[in-house]
């Protein structure tokens, strides 16, 4: 499951805002219909992540936002998006959907006494 760092206008208000880290796809919907569609915005992929599968990360969502909220969204069954592409959200919400590369070649210099 993809992993993300975004901002979210709380309430949609531009002048009460957080930043995020550690958000999975699916929850990346869940505050867009909570917040409103245009309130998450920054959004960058910062890695993936071996958990949690489908029904842990439902039932964590359930926990943090209701039952009633998720359901909503997702149904009370099925399968959660993994990927940001599985979302409807505007390119101009989206920072970087892909990993920055990592350069491995470190040129060192020998300290000079």
């Amino acid at each position: 499951m993809e992993l993300f760092t975004c901002e979210v206008n709380l309430g949609g208000d531009m002048k009460n805002t957080v930043v995020l880290n550690l958000v999975t796809a699916p929850e990346l919907e869940v505050l867009r219909r909570v917040h409103g569609h245009d309130a998450v915005w920054g959004i960058t992929r910062t890695g993936d992540a071996d958990y949690p599968d489908n029904d842990a990360e439902r039932e964590t969502l359930q926990l943090k936002y209701g039952y009633e909220i998720v359901n909503g969204i997702f149904g009370p069954y099925g399968k959660l998006p993994e990927k940001l592409s599985e979302l409807k959200i505007p390119v101009e919400q989206v920072i970087a959907a892909d990993l920055p590369s990592v350069t491995t070649n470190i040129e060192r210099k020998e300290a000079v006494s």
